[in-house]
């Protein structure tokens, strides 16, 4: 078996080879990332385990507040999507001084925005819960403000370590996102353990461990760059100065990624409101396949991440043909990985059913949506999230960001409106909306991909 595995590694190694890297440096790049979305997915599984203990209504009230309050960690987020870019492309362009002044700028604003954001939403918890639970019962929804008030001030530490996680990416230095990663969620994990299973804290010990793992992390990355400030030629004083040439960049993919953040997530909440006047077993069975699908997907939204990164350093040195070349063997490789995750997706699901004790109509909700899932994500998911990274790594974020929106709006709104108001579907018909508005986005950017549009953006200075 291990031979057979060795096999396959160098027959994807030779696959990926080019003029610039080498199979091994695709790989390199590539596993890391692979490795910290299943950490992420592990520690999803292990977090809605603590809080399935505490009831169906803990459970509803935590999975609605992260995809409502998505839209706001996605702004912290955007920072990291935008560090990437530049970075890869001044790595690419052999420029390692402004890739590390171009991290610490990240890092600022990132940090900066994120205080403002907390600030704000804790003004207007109770507006913004009210709105995006609906008709939710009122045992969720004051369980969702504790849930709520904790996640919005892990929002600094986020987008502070998103930005170095990013800028890492682009410099090709996966490992160290990996690490990272592995702190923010391995810590989660211990946190949620001693403030839900020992101390008995329930949603607002979720709350009180996002915030630790996320602040630790954050000190982390600080040592590490103090640790290798020469080795990056880091100074301090670019923390604080801005450099509007390398704020242009970060701004042409940041804020695009950010604005179609809010707009993409709002339609998400919209399309959960739906199914609030269902009651608890819906909402529960959406938040069990959430995990199912961040198992499912995760592989395939690393190889986008890759993409991402390699792209944008073949397009530093200035060679489209060589990203366009890599573009279309991830998103082979993507359809083969979303196909063949199938395999060990369904028996996992059934242990994971039996592990969280879900029976009853909660049960045969989970495997209807995780079934669409399943049958969607080798045909849409790998497409969409390759042709996105692609078309961002050229700079081309404004397109990416509003074609989203459009089939967001247009696509899975329209359609989960109508499965729950009209057919009454319920849930069901929500993650039959995702799966069809995954195929759309797809479609639109494969149109622009062939275009050559998408890579005639200045990000970095020559």
């Amino acid at each position: 078996m291990l031979t057979l595995i060795k096999k396959q590694i160098a027959r994807l190694s030779a696959y990926m080879d080019s003029d610039v890297f080498t199979g091994n440096q695709i790989l390199s790049i590539y596993l890391p990332l692979a490795g910290e979305q299943l950490f992420f997915a592990l520690v999803s599984m292990v977090s809605t385990g603590f809080i399935a203990s505490e009831g169906a209504a803990a459970l509803a009230a935590v999975n609605m507040i992260n995809t409502s309050n998505a839209m706001f960690q996605q702004i912290c987020v955007s920072f990291g999507v935008g560090a990437t870019v530049v970075v890869a492309q001044y790595t690419g362009a052999r420029n390692p001084a402004m890739a590390t002044r171009t991290q610490q700028q990240a890092m600022s604003i990132g940090f900066t925005v994120g205080i403002l954001l907390t600030t704000v939403l804790y003004m207007i918890r109770e507006y913004s819960v009210a709105f995006f639970l609906g008709d939710a019962p009122d045992e969720v929804v004051r369980l969702a403000l504790i849930y709520f008030v904790g996640v919005i001030f892990s929002f600094p530490f986020l987008a502070f370590n998103q930005a170095f996680i990013g800028s890492m990416r682009g410099r090709g230095r996966t490992k160290v996102s990996l690490l990272m990663s592995m702190t923010i969620n391995l810590t989660e994990i211990a946190f949620c353990y001693l403030f839900i299973a020992r101390m008995k804290m329930g949603v607002g010990g979720l709350a009180a461990a996002l915030i630790a793992a996320r602040s630790t992390a954050s000190v982390v990355a600080a040592v590490y760059l103090a640790i290798h400030r020469y080795d990056l030629g880091l100074k301090f004083k670019n923390f604080l100065l801005p450099s509007f040439s390398i704020l242009r960049g970060l701004i042409l993919v940041s804020v695009p990624v950010a604005m179609e953040s809010i707009f993409f997530s709002s339609g998400k909440a919209l399309t959960q409101r739906f199914i609030t006047g269902y009651g608890t077993a819906h909402m529960a069975a959406n938040a069990f396949q959430q995990i199912v699908q961040s198992i499912v997907i995760g592989p395939t939204g690393a190889l986008g991440q890759a993409t991402m990164a390699i792209s944008g350093m073949c397009l530093g040195r200035q060679r489209v043909d060589l990203s366009r070349e890599y573009a279309k063997k991830f998103m082979r490789l993507a359809f083969a990985v979303s196909t063949f995750i199938i395999i060990p997706a369904i028996p996992m699901t059934f242990l994971l059913l039996k592990l969280y004790g879900i029976t009853g109509e909660v049960r045969t909700l989970s495997l209807i949506c995780v079934g669409i899932i399943l049958a969607g994500a080798p045909l849409f998911m790998g497409r969409s999230s390759v042709m996105s990274s692609v078309l961002r790594s050229g700079g081309d974020a404004t397109f990416t960001s509003i074609t989203s929106l459009g089939c967001m709006w247009g696509f899975r709104v329209v359609i989960a409106y109508v499965c729950t108001t009209y057919i009454r579907w319920g849930v069901p018909g929500i993650i039959l909306a995702m799966v069809l508005e995954w195929g759309a986005r797809g479609f639109f950017f494969m149109l622009r991909f062939r275009t050559e549009k998408w890579y005639q953006h200045k990000v970095i200075v020559r």
